[in-house]
């Protein structure tokens, strides 16, 4: 299992979609309202437990929204997402993309210096009389520097603030970046992976074991929701290797998968 990161925030969404269906059930069963500021706190605080330095956070909410919805439809539920969250969307449809997908995109600077990004659209489900009916979805995104605790319960208070605005159950996804500052070897990075695991009686699920990095799904009882993966249960995603100067270790992670880069 490899990870590839990428700056383009719609290539985060088509790896989502893949789970929405397990988003969907683990809401309706039970029951996640708050958005799972205890997940966040867990992550954070087992994270500069273990000596890491928090470089960039990265809170997220996507999930698909209502079926049969016509073109007309799509663009003025923009409307009222662009008024809702500051922001105007730019269409950045693929034309190979027309007939089964439109999507639109928009991002902003925050006055703390996050970032607030969103992508609203729609994918095809059927046609009907001649028309494209979609199914919509929406991602936002909330992505910047976090300086201790009370900025991460400050970020989530404020993303859940605007979804509920928008209607939507702030059910939040969270991604940590941050620099353990010294050099790991593969099995340092292995043992440092299951120690941070650990923390949150996680237990590795899949992973990938590199020359020089490390990626690893898991799974903890503690952590509010999962999606399924392969049959299995999964709601932690790590990954590790070396910096760029060789001199300290990146370390990624992501509750239920990295969505940062």
């Amino acid at each position: 299992m490899g990870i590839k990161y990428e700056r383009n925030l719609f290539v985060a969404i088509l790896c989502l979609i893949i789970l929405f269906g397990a988003f969907v059930v683990v809401k309706t069963v039970y029951g996640v309202e708050d958005g799972g500021i205890k997940d966040a706190r867990l992550l954070y605080q087992s994270y500069t437990d273990s000596q890491l330095k928090v470089e960039k956070m990265a809170l997220q909410h996507s999930n698909f929204l209502k079926g049969n919805q016509s073109l007309a439809s799509v663009l003025s539920k923009k409307t009222q997402i662009e008024t809702t969250f500051s922001l105007s969307l730019q269409e950045v449809t693929h034309t190979k993309q027309r007939d089964r997908l439109i999507k639109f995109q928009g991002q902003k600077l925050l006055s703390d210096g996050q970032m607030l990004r969103v992508v609203w659209g729609g994918e095809r489900e059927r046609v009907s009389l001649n028309q494209i009916l979609y199914k919509t979805f929406i991602v936002v995104e909330m992505i910047g520097q976090v300086k201790d605790e009370q900025q991460l319960n400050m970020n989530f208070k404020k993303l859940t603030e605007l979804l509920r605005e928008a209607g939507i159950q702030p059910v939040i996804n969270v991604s940590l970046k941050g620099v353990y500052p010294a050099k790991m070897d593969i099995s340092t990075q292995k043992s440092f992976i299951r120690s941070l695991l650990n923390k949150f009686n996680g237990t590795v699920v899949e992973g990938f074991w590199g020359e020089a990095s490390a990626s690893v799904t898991g799974y903890s009882g503690k952590l509010s929701r999962f999606v399924s993966s392969k049959g299995k249960k999964v709601n932690i995603q790590m990954n590790t290797h070396l910096s760029s100067n060789g001199e300290e270790t990146i370390v990624f992670i992501g509750f239920p998968i990295i969505i940062i880069d």
